[in-house]
């Protein structure tokens, strides 16, 4: 009998939880693979980057690509053409003009694009701030000093454009403030964000700033790949007025040698710009994945480590395993809804790893105690049973293990040795012992040999039954034949002689005796009246009971001896005496 479902839930359930609570906590603390769990996130944008395409229908890219370059010259171009660019986009209609530029060494035309900028209103320039390394992905950014365009164009509104890597250099989040020297900056995303929700009010849209100065935040990547004017062709009016009118138009560089290109959670290779870029669809949208609290997380670790942990209890391993799969695929559906629709980011990894673990630790936990269980089965009844009968209770379980017993008929047998004394004055106590062993090594063999279980030794007297541990079909016969086997083997050991009782019936077997100490036996009315008429049985005879003889009628010759009175009987007991 195995142990209680109740029982092995409960067990797995503690383990999964302890196992959830360490993991959640590594997590919570840092202590955590960054990268491991940025793989696990980029997975997941990457699973929903082209769900909602809508939310980048405001925003529009001009990319300074190498056919632009063709087309106008050589890099750096003078200011005057994006003076140029900046007085088109205005009559189109744009809603905000921004540059991924950074305008930091003067040129001859700084005047004329400062000129466009004021008429147009509506502009915004990168600017540069230096910034410490982050020693953790949520370090609130503090900047030393912030490198921005001079000159006439000093009073023009800026943004950072600064990308803050993870440590597996993977952009997966924008500062929207930085404090230089006492002073906030808008990260470049949140200057054109704000410009554009002041110029015009977005109802239902609202922008979205995250809650504290020095804060970073999730962009939302809505597609893998941004579509992107050239800006010879915006420069040269081969685009329509349409695109752009009530837009918010982002300028930056898209050619290879600029270099300018960024690794994502979507994309392996993407230009700043286009980060830049949906870092403002993601605070104009409001759809700013937050990270849930760690509290959150870790809770959510220990329940899917106890789920996992009962799974493990309860099934076998096939199913085991699958069942295990299906939580995790469940817990993987349930953060990419939650990601999609609710902008909600659940640690995707440690819940995950806290399903492997609980379900391997209990599956350790559980080999190791059926290692222990089977040891232990095997130095109880190894010595009472034969090794095949061993292998079968190891199938079984450890239902015979516990202290107490179970009512079952049996057959019992007892024998004692007849000239034993007589055999002891003439010989050395060794040379006894030694022919003792030898006698009841064969007396073992023949009873294991009939499947029979070994009660044990009383001095020179031998008890045995059948049909226990485990059943036994025609459990008496096969204890007679065993007797009459054991009878002539005495031929062997003369002048011993043999006298054999057997006896079938109800008695209680199992383990009888103290929590120190137990043995494995048999006790019961049936047992008493086997050991008597072992006693009453002459040297060289087996006697049997009614009930035996019952169950033998017709396969075994017997002799009739009549009533025998037991004592502590009232009913006295018939007795035949098998013919050898």
């Amino acid at each position: 009998m195995r142990r209680p479902h109740s029982l092995r839930a409960a067990r797995g359930a503690w383990i999964g939880l302890v196992l959830g609570l360490v993991v959640g906590a590594l997590s919570a603390l840092r202590y955590y693979p960054a990268v491991l769990e940025g793989a696990a996130y980029d997975g997941l944008a990457d699973l929903v980057a082209d769900a909602r395409p809508a939310a980048l229908r405001d925003v529009v890219v001009i990319g300074i690509n190498d056919d632009s370059i063709r087309q106008i010259g050589r890099w750096p171009w003078p200011r005057r053409e994006h003076a140029a660019l900046v007085e088109r986009l205005t009559r189109a209609g744009a809603r905000v003009i921004a540059f991924d530029l950074l305008f930091l060494e003067a040129d001859q035309d700084d005047s004329l694009l400062a000129d466009a900028i004021a008429r147009s209103g509506r502009v915004v320039l990168a600017a540069q701030a230096d910034l410490p390394p982050l020693q953790r992905v949520n370090q609130e950014l503090q900047g030393l000093r912030v490198r921005r365009p001079g000159g006439p164009l000093t009073n023009v509104p800026v943004g950072l454009a600064n990308t803050v890597y993870d440590p597996d250099r993977v952009v997966r989040k924008l500062p929207y403030q930085v404090r230089v020297q006492g002073e906030a900056y808008d990260g470049l995303a949140a200057a054109i964000a704000r410009l554009a929700a002041e110029r015009v009010p977005a109802p239902g849209r609202p922008f979205q700033a995250p809650p504290t100065v020095g804060s970073l935040y999730h962009i939302r990547y809505f597609t893998k790949k941004m579509p992107t004017y050239g800006f010879a062709d915006v420069r040269a009016s081969r685009v329509p007025d349409s695109v752009f009118a009530n837009k918010i138009v982002l300028i930056g560089p898209t050619a290879p040698s600029f270099q300018d290109d960024v690794r994502t959670p979507v994309n392996a290779q993407m230009y700043g710009v286009h980060a830049h870029a949906m870092g403002v669809a993601t605070l104009m949208t409001g759809r700013m994945p937050a990270d849930m609290p760690a509290l959150y997380n870790l809770g959510a670790a220990m329940l899917l480590g106890a789920v996992g942990g009962v799974i493990a209890g309860l099934l076998r391993p096939g199913w085991g395993v699958g069942a295990a799969l299906l939580l995790m695929v469940t817990w993987l559906l349930w953060t990419a809804a939650a990601y999609d629709q609710w902008d909600q980011y659940w640690q995707l990894t440690p819940p995950l790893l806290a399903v492997v673990l609980a379900y391997g630790g209990n599956l350790a936990a559980k080999y190791l105690a059926e290692r222990r269980q089977k040891q232990r089965i095997q130095s109880i009844f190894g010595r009472y049973v034969d090794h095949k009968v061993v292998g079968a209770l190891l199938q079984e379980g450890d239902g015979a293990l516990g202290l107490g017993g179970t009512r079952r008929e049996i057959t019992v047998l007892f024998m004692d040795v007849r000239g034993f004394t007589r055999m002891s004055e003439g010989l050395e106590p060794e040379e006894v012992v030694a022919r003792l062993n030898k006698a009841f090594n064969r007396i073992t063999e023949i009873i294991f040999r009939y499947d029979g279980t070994l009660d044990k030794f009383i001095g020179d007297c031998v008890m045995a039954f059948w049909n226990a541990p485990l059943p036994v079909a025609d459990h008496a016969y096969k204890a007679v034949r065993a007797a009459v086997e054991i009878q002539a083997l005495a031929a062997e050991f003369q002048p011993l002689a043999f006298g054999l009782g057997i006896n079938t019936g109800e008695a209680v077997v199992g383990n009888i005796g103290s929590l120190v100490r137990q043995e494995y036996t048999a006790i019961g009315d049936t047992v008493n009246v086997a050991s008597r008429l072992e006693s009453t049985a002459q040297a060289g005879t087996i006697q049997i009971s009614e009930a035996v003889w019952q169950q033998v009628q017709g396969r075994i010759e017997v002799e009739n001896l009549g009533p025998l009175t037991v004592k502590n009987r009232t009913e006295p007991v018939h007795v035949y005496r098998v013919i050898l």
